[in-house]
């Protein structure tokens, strides 16, 4: 493990099966010390070498090798992950096996030809330790008896971006994530998808997470809510009645923040004390939906904080002020913290604004926004994004869903 505070580390491997195969469970072992304190994710993804290159040429001299890290520039990258995008599961800390439903599998060496699998850990080392080792094991239950159902996954989320940010020191801050009716249309097969499982995702600020679900000018149930979130305890979650998405659906992921401890403003990003907002779903039958996230729009977020002109990087860096010349040089968070008045009444004034003005549509199928790609400027933000470049905001609704009070 590094000694660095957030490392996300790639490495490569492969499964190798004459036949055709589907997994019927996954789950992480972490049997030392070190590994359950410092392993704070695992996501495995299956690569796929561009048309008319040997995968075996191309990901074959990785596997073995000790790998190296995820999110820096493509010259500097040991691992490709750009052909390594299509996500099989994810774990996160105080998870436990993921078992899937009787009727439904996950798809393995289609074609009965070997697979590359990319895995990607989170090491959180917030003390810096060196020289410490440990294994993350990742176990794939399979079988050659095949389901009747193929599963694949999917991330709705709101983009790591600056746009996303929560103030200090706010007891309740709600922010979003939307996959709008346009993008389930184009991507949802006619008969829709059934979810039957839901990973919720934020880091140290969570409290209350919950996707929502809208059909035209209505609100359906909840696919899943938690108002006791904790970091500590992310499980993958089996619905007790699988869900329904149809083209046309709109879904939502709230997160409800609380940073009464927290001494500055936290800008989304990779470290568990920076933010996310993420639902990640098992769905059946498999399809083109893997990413569909939205984000409040960079340009918006400049003007609310007076900011003429920054240089972005990408999500493993901090924007750096150009412009006004009060702020050159300076910080994103420099500026937020020492030249933004955070009155209450700003605080709710800028919650409003960031919740419930348009979003855009920053992915939508089967590819993530490439949000690890380097940025010369942040204008470039959008041109580099997924498939989806329009608007999303909440849909126009007659009637909001009301869960019932078990207590009542």
């Amino acid at each position: 493990m590094p000694a660095k505070a957030t490392t996300y580390w790639c490495t490569m491997h492969k499964g190798v099966s004459a036949i055709k195969r589907h997994a019927v469970a996954f789950g992480t072992r972490l049997e030392s010390a070190n590994s359950l304190q410092h392993t704070h994710h695992l996501t495995m993804y299956r690569c796929k070498a561009p048309a008319g290159v040997d995968p075996d040429a191309l990901f074959g001299p990785l596997v073995g090798t000790e790998g190296g890290e995820c999110f820096v520039p493509v010259e500097e990258q040991v691992i490709p992950i750009d052909l390594c995008r299509d996500i099989m599961y994810v774990w996160a800390v105080g998870g436990n096996r993921m078992i899937f439903p009787h009727n439904v599998g996950y798809p393995l060496y289609v074609g009965g030809a070997a697979e590359y699998m990319m895995v990607e850990i989170h090491y959180d080392n917030p003390e810096l330790r060196e020289g410490v080792r440990f294994e993350s094991i990742i176990e794939v239950f399979n079988t050659p008896q095949l389901r009747a159902n193929e599963a694949a996954l999917a991330v709705l989320a709101h983009s790591i971006t600056f746009s996303h940010i929560v103030p200090a020191d706010t007891e309740s801050y709600t922010t979003v994530g939307h996959c709008s009716s346009r993008c389930t249309q184009e991507v949802l097969p006619p008969e829709g998808i059934n979810v039957f499982n839901v990973l919720l995702h934020a880091h140290k600020a969570g409290r209350q997470l919950r996707l929502r679900h809208f059909r035209g000018r209505r609100e359906l149930p909840w696919v899943v809510s938690d108002d006791n979130y904790d970091f500590d305890f992310q499980q993958n979650r089996p619905l007790g009645r699988e869900v329904q998405i149809l083209p046309g659906d709109h879904l939502t992921t709230e997160c409800g923040q609380e940073t009464l401890v927290r001494d500055g403003v936290i800008m989304s990003g990779l470290g568990t004390t920076d933010e996310m907002c993420q639902t990640m779903i098992f769905y059946y039958p498999a399809g083109d939906l893997r990413f569909c996230e939205s984000a409040y729009n960079e340009a918006k977020i400049m003007e609310q904080f007076g900011i003429e002109d920054l240089e972005w990087e990408g999500i493993l860096y901090q924007p750096i002020i150009k412009a006004p010349e009060s702020m050159a040089n300076k910080t994103y968070l420099e500026v937020l913290n020492t030249m933004i008045p955070w009155t209450p009444e700003y605080i709710k004034q800028l919650e409003q604004e960031t919740r419930y003005t348009n979003h855009y549509q920053g992915s939508c199928g089967p590819d993530p926004f490439l949000r690890e790609k380097k940025l010369d400027n942040w204008k470039n933000a959008l041109k580099y994004a997924g498939r989806a470049e329009y608007d999303v905001g909440y849909p126009e609704l007659d009637y909001v869903y009301q869960p019932e009070n078990p207590c009542v």
